[in-house]
């Protein structure tokens, strides 16, 4: 439901500085729904704590962020280990931003995986970078952690303090789950070297299903933010970023994980070339802005 202006909570700080007002209001019990529908799952206890029985959706005046309120709303980690194991394939072995991430990662020596869940992409950058580390707050997945680099349950601002720094801090699909991004971004820039990258893939929130909101999935208490392609640059223009690129998923006909030695094989060139095409003229006939977003930021 649209809040008219006349309701009592139009605006609140925004995470990025300024105003943020708000725009819809959606009933808990609308949400466990979703996700009862989805996959079965009761999620009504990662609101047991709240004061209301409605969450609220603001806007941010400066960047065009969104984002749900109350904070608290935020899924813990007995939410997590209840969805992933609901949902197939949670933690992916394949995801359509790989393909350009390690594009880009292939050159440095040193990264760090936010959130890598069990190091399944950090086992692929292993031969080919020297040091690598990742973070982790579900434990389950750290156990059975995959990769021989080393994984911790540790938050961002933790592994900030300690002076370290990489060629590259990366994370999929984690900053939609953070309340805080302002935070998130500003500790994981510090950890990146001077010149370094700092590469995000996120829900694309221009794509048709997220902004009819008929994914349970893209609200809390799993996703509590969401961005586009030009909330990305604004946020880039807060930390004083250079924008190297902004991929935008164009068709959910992607191609298969591989190995980088894969990848420079002739075979594979030709087929990128031919899913490209047709990845390109699917998106010039349906204009249909993709599921996700990978942004590049190089560090000034």
């Amino acid at each position: 439901m649209i809040i008219r202006p006349d309701n009592s909570l139009l605006e609140i700080q925004s995470p990025f500085g300024g105003i943020a007002k708000l725009i819809q209001k959606v009933t808990i019990d609308e949400i466990c729904e979703k996700y009862r529908q989805k996959c079965g799952i009761d999620v009504s206890p990662s609101f047991r704590n709240l004061e209301t029985d409605e969450v609220y959706l603001y806007q941010c005046q400066n960047t065009g962020y969104k984002f749900w309120r109350p904070s608290e709303i935020v899924g813990d980690e007995d939410f997590y280990k209840k969805i992933s194991t609901s949902w197939p394939n949670y933690y992916r072995t394949t995801r359509w931003e790989h393909f350009h991430a390690r594009k880009y990662l292939s050159t440095c020596k040193s990264v760090l995986e936010i959130g890598c869940g069990t190091g399944i992409f950090l086992k692929s950058l292993e031969g080919h970078v020297t040091k690598a580390q990742g973070i982790e707050f579900n434990r389950d997945a750290i156990s059975n952690k995959v990769t021989n680099f080393p994984i911790e349950n540790i938050s961002i601002e933790d592994i900030s303090k300690r002076s370290i720094s990489f060629d590259a801090v990366y994370a999929f699909q984690v900053l939609e789950h953070i309340t805080d991004p302002y935070s998130f971004l500003h500790s994981a820039l510090g950890c990146v070297s001077r010149g370094g990258l700092l590469i995000f893939s996120v829900p694309n929130n221009d794509h048709i299903k997220f902004q009819k909101q008929q994914d349970a999935f893209d609200m809390p208490p799993h996703h509590c933010g969401h961005f586009n392609p030009e909330v990305c640059k604004k946020i880039a223009e807060i930390f004083h970023m250079k924008v190297e690129n902004i991929h935008i998923q164009k068709s959910l006909f992607t191609m298969p994980e591989t190995s980088l030695k894969t990848q420079q094989s002739n075979i594979y060139k030709i087929t990128r070339l031919v899913t490209r095409i047709v990845m390109n003229t699917t998106y010039s006939i349906t204009k249909e802005p993709g599921e996700n977003i990978l942004m590049v930021f190089k560090k000034k």
